[in-house]
C-alpha cells in the first residue's frame, strides 16, 4: 500500500506538473531570472520578475490552486481505502479492499473532513483574535512595536499548536471510528472520538506527537539539504530531486504509521472497553438475588473464567 500511495503521488505530480512547466517555458523562454534565481533567493531579482511577469504568475498561481483542490479530493478519497486496510491488518494486502475502501467511505471522510475543518477555523480564528487584540484589547496600534506582537504570537502560537494538534487528533481517531464502526451519524462519530482520545490522553496524545516528531525529523533533514545544496550543476539538480522523492515516500510512510499505530490504540481501547463491560455485567448478575421464579443463570468461576 505504502509503495502504491507513491506511485499515486508521482502520477498526479507528472500530470500537475507537465502542463505547468510547458505553459512556464512558453510564457518565460525569453527570461533568465528563473535561472539567477535558482543557486539562491535575491529580493532584487524577484522583484524585477514580479513587475515584468505578474500576470504569468498569477495564472501559475490560479492554476496551482486548482490542482490542490483536486490533490485535496484525491488525498481523502484515499484515506478510506487506507483505513479499510489497517482495519484488517493481519489479512493479505488487497488491491479490491483498497479501492473498495476509498469509494464507500468517501462521502462520509468528506463531510467529516469539511466538519473538522470549520473547527479548526474556528480555533484559528480564536487564537488569532487573541492576537490582534494582544495588548488590554487595544488592537494593533496599542502595540508599541513590532517586537511586542512578534512576542505575543510567540506565547500564543505554542498554545495554539496543542489545541489544533489535539483536535487533529480526534479528527483521526473519528476517521477511524467511521471505518471501524460504519455509523450513520458522523456527529456521533465526533463525540466517540472525542471521549476515546479524552479518556485515554495519556495513550493516545504522546503517540500522536511521537509519529508528529518523526514527520518533522524528515521534513527538517530534507529543508537542511534543500537550502544547502548549491543547485548550479546538473547533478545537484538530480540529487536534490532523488532527495525531495525520498522526502515524499517518507511523508507517506509517516502517515500510514499515524494511522496505523492510532488504529491499533483504537482497537485496544475498544477491547478494553468491552472487557470491562463484561466484567461488570458479570458482577451485577452475581451480586442480584434471584427471585422466586425467576430464571437461575449458572455462572463459570470467576477464576476459570478470566
Amino acid at each position: 500500500m505504502w509503495i502504491i500511495l507513491y506511485i499515486i503521488n508521482i502520477i498526479f505530480a507528472m500530470l500537475a506538473a507537465i502542463p505547468l512547466s510547458n505553459f512556464l517555458q512558453e510564457k518565460l523562454r525569453r527570461s533568465l531570472a528563473p535561472k539567477r534565481m535558482l543557486p539562491d533567493f535575491d529580493y532584487t531579482i524577484y522583484q524585477d520578475f514580479m513587475n515584468e511577469y505578474g500576470d504569468v504568475v498569477s495564472a501559475f498561481l490560479g492554476q496551482s490552486r486548482l490542482i490542490f483542490c483536486f490533490y485535496f479530493f484525491l488525498s481523502i478519497f484515499l484515506v478510506g481505502g487506507i483505513l479499510a486496510i489497517l482495519k484488517n491488518h493481519r489479512d493479505k494486502f488487497s488491491f479490491q479492499a483498497f479501492w473498495s475502501g476509498c469509494t464507500v467511505y468517501f462521502w462520509r471522510m468528506l463531510r467529516l473532513t469539511f466538519y473538522f475543518l470549520i473547527i479548526h477555523g474556528i480555533i484559528l480564528g480564536a487564537f488569532s483574535a487573541l492576537v490582534y487584540f494582544g495588548k488590554f484589547h487595544q488592537g494593533l496600534d496599542g502595540a508599541e512595536s513590532e517586537v511586542e506582537m512578534i512576542n505575543a504570537v510567540k506565547y500564543i502560537l505554542p498554545v495554539y499548536l496543542i489545541f489544533a494538534s489535539f483536535f487533529f487528533l480526534i479528527q483521526d481517531y473519528a476517521k477511524i471510528h467511521v471505518v471501524q464502526k460504519s455509523p450513520n451519524w458522523l456527529f456521533f462519530s465526533f463525540w466517540r472520538s472525542f471521549a476515546i482520545v479524552f479518556k485515554n490522553f495519556r495513550k493516545t496524545y504522546p503517540l500522536y506527537l511521537l509519529n508528529m516528531s518523526t514527520f518533522a525529523v524528515i521534513f527538517v533533514a530534507f529543508w537542511y539539504f534543500r537550502f544547502s545544496n548549491n543547485m548550479e550543476s546538473g547533478g545537484a539538480i538530480a540529487l536534490t530531486f532523488a532527495v525531495g522523492q525520498a522526502f515524499v515516500f517518507g511523508r507517506i510512510g509517516t502517515k500510514l504509521i499515524n494511522l496505523g499505530s492510532a488504529t491499533l490504540m483504537y482497537q485496544s481501547i475498544m477491547k478494553d472497553e468491552l472487557e470491562k463491560e463484561a466484567i461488570n455485567l458479570v458482577d451485577d448478575l452475581e451480586s442480584t438475588p434471584p427471585e422466586s421464579g425467576a430464571l437461575i443463570i449458572d455462572l463459570p468461576d470467576r477464576k476459570e473464567e478470566e
